[in-house]
């Protein structure tokens, strides 16, 4: 969350009171889930002159929990708990910088080696057999279970032989995915990676479970080869800021996989590319890219990440 601070920092002001700022807020209309500016603004700056009084700076760490009591008591004046303010912060800071990315990306035009296609990726112009690897991170709920089924036909279609198709899943329906990419004679499982969740944690309320790692299912179309070096199938992934989406990956993670599965210049495909993670970290690492997204906004996020 620093950047986001840093962006969204308002000017401080030099003489700061705290019952002042409490009259202020209180006075304002309080719905936290409809946060308005001069409202975030101004818990912003009491945040931050707080943490000054205090001698222990934590405005730019909203993702740890505060132990500022001077902070947990000013929530607790206008009306409100640390955490419902924290939350609601956090979530306004996220919700205004995914504006910004959404703007800024309306005015770039990627790399040549780069194409970021607006459209279902079912009907996309993707060349067969034109690509060496589909990194990918389709949508976990279960009413998006058919789209397994496409990605699968768009794998046997665009990959080259013995292309990989490598995809995030759920842990929920992970049954249901694999049922249907084994329904395609064409493609052939690999291998399951696991994808360790540095720092996170996500409760699972049907099965009362928390999780702290995510299966990556790998399956190759034939003919079958074996990767040519010796990799481990355990992925540490960072932490990661979801700013351009509410599924977005973290960088590391896409780009051991990158560097697993594929060699510079060859061809890789996200056809769920939401904020654009994995072709950015692909194009990094000097491969061609080719990202696809139903939603326009997700594909301006994308493409601004090639300013």
């Amino acid at each position: 969350m620093t950047n986001l601070i840093k962006l969204h920092t308002p000017e401080l002001p030099e003489v700061w009171n705290y019952e002042d700022s409490v009259t202020k807020v209180k006075q304002m209309v309080f719905k936290w889930r409809t946060l308005t500016e001069d409202m975030a603004v101004e818990l912003f700056i009491a945040r931050d002159r707080l943490a000054l009084i205090g001698g222990d700076r934590k405005s730019d760490q909203w993702n740890k929990s505060s132990t500022d009591k001077t902070w947990t008591k000013y929530c607790r004046d206008i009306g409100a708990t640390r955490q419902v303010v924290d939350r609601w912060l956090k979530d306004w800071f996220i919700g205004t910088e995914r504006e910004r990315l959404i703007e800024e990306g309306k005015e770039v035009t990627p790399p040549k080696e780069v194409r970021i296609i607006h459209g279902d990726f079912i009907d996309s112009n993707v060349a067969r057999n034109s690509v060496d690897l589909i990194l990918t991170d389709p949508p976990y709920p279960g009413e998006f279970l058919h789209l397994w089924s496409e990605l699968a036909d768009f794998a046997v279609k665009v990959l080259k032989p013995s292309g990989f198709l490598v995809a995030y899943s759920g842990q929920y329906h992970l049954p249901d995915v694999l049922f249907r990419l084994n329904e395609f004679e064409e493609l052939s499982y690999y291998w399951t990676f696991c994808l360790y969740h540095e720092g996170l944690s996500q409760i699972v309320n049907a099965r009362n479970l928390m999780c702290r790692w995510k299966p990556i299912v790998v399956y190759q179309k034939l003919p079958e080869k074996k990767l040519e070096n010796t990799f481990p199938d355990y992925i540490v992934s960072e932490k990661t800021e979801k700013f351009g989406h509410e599924w977005q990956q973290s960088e590391s993670g896409a780009a051991t996989l990158v560097e697993y599965f594929t060699k510079e210049g060859d061809t890789i495909c996200d056809p769920f590319c939401g904020s654009g993670t994995f072709p950015y970290v692909a194009n990094k690492l000097k491969r061609s890219v080719i990202g696809i997204d139903i939603d326009e906004d997700c594909v301006n996020i994308s493409k601004g990440r090639f300013k």
